[in-house]
């Protein structure tokens, strides 16, 4: 283990090959392997973690037993805690305040506030992807391109709020519309 700052590492004892560089980080960590941590209180719950990269002040904070994520920016996966069915596994956080809701596993969530911790809750999808500003995914095996209340949805093609006559959407196969298309 290579361990620099104040307090950064200071519980490990069978923990072996983390990097963890910046005051408290990792600090109750017992049994941590091959984490990388990075920043002022990063993965600082993370006791049993397993191939973790958190880079960013915060970044990572709740987590407590996730494995294979990767946490980069300012307060990423700060909320992120250990989910019902099990440790988060394989997620990807990046952006300020990205993957603050992740309590699922195999997302990927990029953009400021992406799936951000909204009224305290939690959201335990999986396989799903988020791409865009301040937007919050709440269903497994979807993906969610957009920013605040303008976005789209697959895999049934969901769209919400296009108003301008510039903005288009392009469709490759069938069209199932349901309700009415006015112009």
């Amino acid at each position: 283990n290579t361990c620099i700052g104040y307090n950064s590492g200071q519980a490990l004892t069978t923990g072996q090959q983390n990097v963890i560089v910046g005051s408290e980080c990792t600090k109750v960590a017992t049994n941590a392997i091959g984490n990388i941590i990075c920043g002022h209180l990063a993965g600082t719950n993370l006791s049993s973690g397993q191939y973790n990269v958190c880079i960013g002040y915060q970044s990572g904070q709740a987590m407590t037993s996730g494995i294979d994520n990767i946490s980069l920016g300012l307060f990423s996966g700060v909320q992120n805690s250990t989910a019902s069915q099990g440790a988060l596994q394989r997620n990807i956080s990046i952006g300020r305040e990205a993957g603050n809701a992740l309590n699922g596993s195999e997302n990927i969530t990029l953009g400021w506030r992406s799936n951000y911790l909204v009224s305290g809750l939690l959201s335990s999808f999986t396989n799903s992807v988020c791409i865009g500003n301040n937007l919050n995914n709440t269903l497994s095996n979807q993906i969610l391109i957009g920013s605040g209340s303008q976005f789209i949805t697959t895999p049934k093609l969901s769209v919400n709020k296009l108003t301008s006559p510039f903005q288009t959407v392009d469709i490759a196969g069938t069209l199932d519309v349901t309700g009415n298309i006015t112009t």
